[in-house]
């Protein structure tokens, strides 16, 4: 391989969103973080950054509260806007339809980051992990798992 470009994903890291504002009014896809929630995606980008993981890309459902922790993380950890890939059908997607958007990135990347909702993120997390008890995914919580899945 050629030492300039990118290796293929042996791990990902596969994130639920902060903890979004509870009462919000409006549709749930446009609910923003609470202040809870833009504390804990700091914490969990500084946690990323002193286990050694370089989060980028993240591939991130286009809810607003998804988007807000992946803008967080990106300023963070100094991320360029072209790392932040935000795709509409993660809202809400099932774990199958989260593999295969990994999978499309991965091939060019050496970490891949998701950034999503439940229950698609924590069942995902259980398969790779191939831990089908595993306790769910709690805001701003993340999972580094080896890449591809079993």
């Amino acid at each position: 391989m050629n030492q300039d470009e990118p290796g293929v994903a042996d791990h990902v890291i596969v994130m639920r969103h902060a903890h979004a504002q509870d009462g919000f009014e409006g549709r749930d896809f446009d609910r923003p973080l609470s202040a809870q929630g833009r504390a804990a995606a700091l914490a969990a980008a500084k946690a990323m950054h002193t286990a050694g993981h370089h989060p980028g890309p993240l591939l991130v459902s286009a809810a607003v509260r998804a988007r807000e922790t992946a803008d967080i993380m990106a300023r963070e950890l100094q991320l360029p806007q072209s790392d932040i890939h935000i795709v509409d059908v993660l809202y809400q997607a099932p774990p199958e339809l989260l593999e295969a958007r990994i999978r499309v990135l991965a091939r060019a990347y050496t970490l891949v980051t998701l950034i999503a909702h439940n229950p698609g993120v924590t069942d995902l997390a259980r398969f790779l992990a191939q831990q089908p008890g595993a306790l769910p995914l709690q805001p701003a919580e993340w999972r580094y798992l080896s890449w591809p899945p079993p």
